[in-house]
């Protein structure tokens, strides 16, 4: 359930805010393909790549 919820708020902002996966991949560090594979729901992250996205989110207020 975790996933899915910051797969959706992840997904909320980038239409929001209007950012591309690049941006958002670089602040991560992660390879922007990854990002994107798990933004349609193609793979699965390392529980430690969805703490620095559900931190990233939180400061961002999403």
């Amino acid at each position: 359930m975790r996933k899915e919820e910051i797969r959706m708020r992840l997904n909320q902002y980038f239409l929001d805010e209007g950012v591309t996966a690049k941006h958002v991949a670089k602040i991560l560090q992660i390879h922007e393909s990854v990002l994107s594979r798990f933004r349609k729901d193609k793979t699965d992250l390392y529980p430690e790549t969805l703490d620095a996205i559900e931190q990233f989110l939180s400061v961002k207020a999403y």
